[in-house]
């Protein structure tokens, strides 16, 4: 997952905000747009990891432009993930 930062001239530099292991509970294959609330905490979800179903995971804002990683739940392979309006809904 990374930042974009917009600098003079038209041009961008990008910062590593997280990057997702697969092997540690954290998910793999990010496939969502983000949701940002208003503490500035990331939402979204993966396509695999979890219980087989994707994880809907949080990256919260911390000091210096780090971001913590949280995940938030475990989709089983019996729960999918439908996207509407770029937004996240979960069924079953």
């Amino acid at each position: 997952m990374y930042k974009l930062t917009a600098n003079t001239g038209g041009r961008y530099s990008y910062s590593l905000l997280y990057r997702f292991h697969g092997t540690q509970g954290d998910g793999y294959g990010p496939d969502s747009a983000l949701a940002v609330d208003a503490f500035g905490n990331l939402y979204g979800t993966t396509q695999f990891g979890g219980n087989g179903g994707g994880i809907v995971f949080q990256l919260s804002p911390g000091p210096a432009s780090t971001y913590t990683y949280q995940s938030r739940l475990h989709l089983s392979a019996n729960h999918r993930i439908t996207y509407i309006a770029t937004r996240p809904l979960i069924s079953g």
